[in-house]
C-alpha cells in the first residue's frame, strides 16, 4: 500500500514551474561538457585593425572630394516686381554696399567668412579672407 502512494505522488503534476524543475531534478536539465550556457567572446588580437584616430582620418579623408556650392557675395538689393521686369542689357542694379566694403563667403548657405576682392591672375578676381565666423554647434 505504501508503494501505491509513492507512485500517486511521483505521476502528480505540479502547478508551480519551479516545483516542478525541483521534483524533476538533473533529467530536466541535460548534463553538456561545453561550460556555461553563455560565454565571453574576446575578439583575438589583430595586426591589423587600425588605431581610432587613423579610422576617424580615414573617414575625412573620404569627405575631403565632397562638391560644396560657395558663393561670394557683392551685395544685395530689394526692388519691385515691376523694376525687375524693366531689367536689360547695361542696366545697374545698385547694391547695398560700397568699393572697398567687405564682401560675404557663403558655404552651402550658411556665411562662413568675409573678405576684400583682390585682384588675381590676369582679369580675374578673388577674395583675400579677413574675418572667419565662428559657426555654432548643433547640439
Amino acid at each position: 500500500m505504501a508503494e501505491n502512494t509513492k507512485t500517486a505522488s511521483a505521476g502528480k503534476k505540479t502547478a508551480d514551474p519551479v516545483a516542478a524543475t525541483a521534483e524533476e531534478g538533473a533529467e530536466a536539465r541535460p548534463e553538456t561538457s561545453a561550460g556555461p550556457l553563455f560565454e565571453e567572446i574576446v575578439p583575438e588580437p589583430d595586426d591589423r585593425q587600425e588605431p581610432v584616430g587613423q579610422r576617424a582620418n580615414r573617414g575625412i579623408e573620404a569627405m575631403l572630394n565632397v562638391q560644396m556650392d560657395v558663393q561670394v557675395v557683392l551685395g544685395h538689393a530689394r526692388m519691385p516686381i515691376a523694376e525687375v521686369l524693366k531689367l536689360g542689357r547695361g542696366s545697374v542694379v545698385d547694391l547695398d554696399r560700397r568699393i572697398g566694403d567687405m564682401v560675404d563667403i557663403v558655404v552651402n548657405d550658411m556665411l562662413v567668412a568675409r573678405g576684400n576682392l583682390v585682384q588675381t591672375e590676369g582679369d580675374r578676381i578673388g577674395v583675400t579672407l579677413t574675418e572667419i565666423m565662428r559657426i555654432p554647434a548643433n547640439d
